[in-house]
C-alpha cells in the first residue's frame, strides 16, 4: 500500500538519524514511514515554539516535522535527543 503523505528528510536530519545508537534508529526510521501513513499519530504534539509543527516521541528520542497537506508530504526537520531537540 502506497503511503498517504510522502516522507521528507531535511538535509541535516539524515546526519542526525546516523549518529543514533543503532536501536534507537530502528525504532525512529519505523516512525518516519509510520508518519506517510499516519501524519497525526495519537500522542503527538504540537510543538510549543513553532506554530507549524508537530513532535512525536520515541523513547527519549523527538521527532520534530511539519505537515503540507496540500502538497501530501510530510517533512522532518529534526530528530535529537529529548533535551537537544529544543536547542537551536
Amino acid at each position: 500500500m502506497m503511503p498517504m503523505y510522502e516522507v521528507i528528510l531535511a538535509k541535516s536530519v539524515s546526519k542526525q538519524i546516523k549518529r543514533l545508537p543503532p536501536e534507537v534508529r530502528g525504532r525512529v526510521l519505523q516512525r518516519l514511514a509510520e508518519l506517510g501513513d499516519e501524519p497525526r499519530p495519537p500522542g503527538r504534539r504540537k510543538f510549543v515554539t513553532e506554530e507549524d509543527l508537530y513532535r512525536v516521541r520515541i523513547g527519549a528520542y523527538r521527532v520534530i516535522y511539519f505537515i503540507d497537506d496540500d502538497a501530501r508530504r510530510v517533512v522532518i526537520v529534526r530528530v535529537a535527543y529529548r533535551r537537544e531537540v529544543y536547542r537551536k
